[in-house]
């Protein structure tokens, strides 16, 4: 790999969660970022504890050492699809990833007990957010989730109230942005010229311009919001948002969102422009990338989950907004 896409790659899946995780909340390690703590190995002992018996894992596996050798010929990957996970699903079902409709479900208690303190202690920037949330009853999209949040007393007593003035123009333009990307990724998708189309046709697309237009007067309003200076990377939002004003056609704004996204995405890139073609560099999967969404939504789950307060308004409301909602809210 590259430096840049090995910098890109360990942020994202299961492992980049992981380190996050045991980086950023305070009590998950010995203070390294990488040392259990004891919270974190009683939140461990839960799981194992609830195994069957022979697939648990015992001291002595780390004093004695595995043995690899029974392992031997490639059969890894058949002893756990077998043996292990058969067996330790069978059991473990309340500590495995969970359907849709039972997130907003309290943790049982012994798990809500280690977990509580650590991501909403009292007083905490997390269990103030979770709080406003959950009391902005009349919410019903995460727009309006953000206007909570900048307009919140409790909240502004805890960050620079400058940094939150901005958020709702901030979501707002990032929505729009996102509901232009994939609106761009479906013309390419669907043009018969199969896979790089040409920028100018593109851009006779009613739709797409739709798109694009709600995206440029979003990015107008950002770059009359106040506060905006002091807002987190203010730099690379403010550059896009330029570049969106002073692109005059359809096919120049186009060309101003894909270079920005090649500069600027993490991750994969959708796409890229090449001898005025709009080129894809990822497979069509036919499942559409979300809305900017911060982390509102796995807050509010959590909190949820860990028995801070109801959030389920909160969780209503990141889940249902579409840009073409408030449009229909306004008529």
């Amino acid at each position: 790999m590259s430096t840049d896409q090995f910098r890109r790659y360990r942020q994202v899946g299961m492992y980049g969660a992981y380190r996050v995780v045991l980086r950023k909340v305070p009590g998950l390690t010995t203070g390294d970022g990488w040392t259990p703590a004891a919270t974190t190995l009683a939140l461990a002992n839960l799981v194992n504890d609830s195994l069957p018996r022979d697939v648990r894992m015992k001291q002595e596996h780390f004093e004695n050492g595995t043995r690899w050798g029974r392992w031997s010929g490639g059969d890894e990957a058949r002893y756990w699809v077998e043996r292990g996970w058969r067996t330790a699903c069978a059991a473990v079902g309340g500590f495995l990833p969970t359907p849709e409709d039972a997130v907003r479900k309290q943790l049982p208690k012994e798990e809500r007990c280690l977990l509580e303190p650590l991501l909403f202690g009292a007083g905490s920037t997390c269990r103030v957010t979770a709080e406003v949330l959950s009391s902005a009853k009349q919410a019903r999209t995460h727009a309006d989730l953000c206007d909570a949040l900048a307009n919140s007393t409790a909240l502004s007593k805890q960050l620079e109230p400058a940094s939150l003035a901005s958020l709702p123009a901030f979501t707002r333009f990032a929505d729009a942005a996102m509901h232009a990307m994939r609106g761009l990724w479906d013309e390419i998708n669907h043009d018969d010229a199969k896979q790089a189309p040409a920028v100018e046709k593109l851009a006779r697309s009613a739709e797409l311009r739709s798109r694009l237009d709600r995206f440029r007067d979003a990015g107008e309003a950002w770059l009359r919001a106040p506060g905006r200076s002091v807002f987190p990377h203010e730099h690379v939002v403010t550059r896009l948002a330029e570049s969106m004003r002073n692109a005059a056609t359809p096919s120049a704004q186009l060309r101003a969102l894909a270079r920005h996204h090649y500069e600027y995405g993490g991750g994969r890139r959708w796409f890229r422009e090449q001898a005025g073609r709009m080129v894809p560099l990822v497979s069509d999967t036919g499942i559409a990338a979300s809305d900017y969404r911060f982390r509102l939504r796995p807050l509010s789950r959590l909190a949820a989950q860990c028995g801070v307060a109801n959030m389920n308004v909160a969780l209503d409301a990141v889940s249902r907004y579409e840009p073409e909602d408030e449009e229909a809210d306004a008529l």
